[in-house]
């Protein structure tokens, strides 16, 4: 009861302290005096959210990580890739994601704060193992720092599936003309990339990522863009 009385009183004070400030002095007031209680939600709120996104995604299986590098963001939509490839091959379960990535973006030969952040995000994820699959335009593809991230195909793939691809095929950045190691699927002529302008009708390559967990799924989406 003293309590109820206490708290009613300090409520009514409150009141009364305010009533006679001007609006901007309430503010600095409310401000000033429930800082630490304001301080203390917004903590909670940061707390929730990452609760939050850390059980979503323990339990998401993410099957399949593709990006396209330097494509048309602003036409290509994401989010209809990667429905329709999860029906190109039968559906996923209910926690399974599939990711198609537009927004990294990189130059090899230009110089820039914004040109350096692209490439290191792409190291960040290639070295924590966050990508199965990237298209690169022709610069990055032949300019690329770091070749070995592209997988040679023959040594992944049967002649089956390397037949499929024989108009496709591109070799290495630096591979020896005369031997026939296999890099790269051009897929400049994909539908599903023509229909959001993703590179202009320029050259673009998709490259699987070595160490990738999900060949099967890295030669069914090539597949899938070229239409086969």
């Amino acid at each position: 009861m003293d309590y109820e009385k206490s708290l009613k009183e300090t409520i009514k004070d409150e009141l009364k302290k305010l009533s006679s400030l001007t609006w901007g002095q309430r503010l600095g007031y409310i401000w000033d005096y429930y800082k630490p209680l304001m301080a203390a939600a917004v903590v909670l709120i940061i707390v929730i959210s990452i609760v939050v996104t850390v059980v979503h995604n323990v339990r998401l299986n993410r099957i399949f990580n593709a990006y396209l590098v330097n494509c048309n963001s602003y036409e290509t939509d994401p989010d209809l890739i990667s429905g329709e490839f999860a029906e190109y091959i039968g559906g996923i379960g209910s926690n399974d994601q599939i990711t198609v990535d537009t927004t990294l973006s990189f130059n090899p030969d230009e110089v820039s704060e914004y040109s350096m952040a692209g490439q290191m995000k792409m190291t960040a994820l290639l070295a924590a193992g966050e990508i199965d699959l990237m298209i690169l335009d022709e610069n990055a593809y032949r300019s690329y720092p770091d070749p070995d991230v592209f997988q040679e195909l023959s040594s992944v793939y049967g002649g089956e599936q390397l037949a499929a691809w024989k108009d496709y095929l591109v070799e290495g950045p630096d591979s020896d003309e005369n031997a026939e190691t296999w890099f790269a699927v051009d897929v400049r002529d994909s539908p599903v990339l023509a229909r959001g302008n993703s590179y202009g009708g320029q050259a673009a390559y998709a490259v699987v990522v070595p160490g990738t967990e999900h060949l099967e799924l890295c030669a069914a989406f090539i597949n899938y863009l070229l239409g086969l």
